[in-house]
């Protein structure tokens, strides 16, 4: 996703061309298949598409919260720190309670941030972070190194 500010019906994404504009679609058109298109393996996805990083692929049930904070416990042995401040494509760690039980990734807009996300009821989302609420809070962000 580069620079340039290509409309999708209200969401203003930095596209540089329709090519971006149908590859941003690519993602939203997908929905959540348990075990199978998780909100891990859309941001794995991303990573792959957008910057060429294979992320190494986590095989838990991603309703299972144990399971789920146990994998990101060992995200520096994915490649993955933790940082202070979102940068575009940052893998956005969200959670309800504090406590981390969701991924997506931070998408910085000519409209302001994003958080594009894979929700198990709604499939992959595109959201303002205020509009998270009440099902998802930002507990923190990541970047591969």
């Amino acid at each position: 996703f580069s620079k340039q500010s290509v409309p999708i019906g209200q969401l203003y994404c930095r596209l540089a061309s329709w090519a971006d504009v149908v590859e941003l679609l690519r993602y939203m058109s997908k929905s959540w298949r348990p075990c199978e298109y998780d909100c891990w393996d859309m941001v794995r996805e991303v990573y792959q598409r957008e910057l060429g990083i294979v992320l190494p692929r986590v095989t838990i049930n991603a309703e299972d919260q144990k399971a789920v904070l146990m994998a990101f416990d060992n995200s520096e042995r994915r490649g993955l720190f933790e940082v202070c401040d979102a940068q575009h494509l940052s893998v956005a760690g969200l959670g309800r309670n504090g406590r981390l039980s969701h991924v997506g990734v931070y998408l910085e807009t000519a409209d302001g941030p994003r958080i594009l996300h894979n929700d198990n009821r709604n499939g992959v989302l595109c959201q303002r972070p205020e509009t998270l609420a009440p099902l998802w809070q930002i507990l923190n962000f990541y970047r591969y190194k």
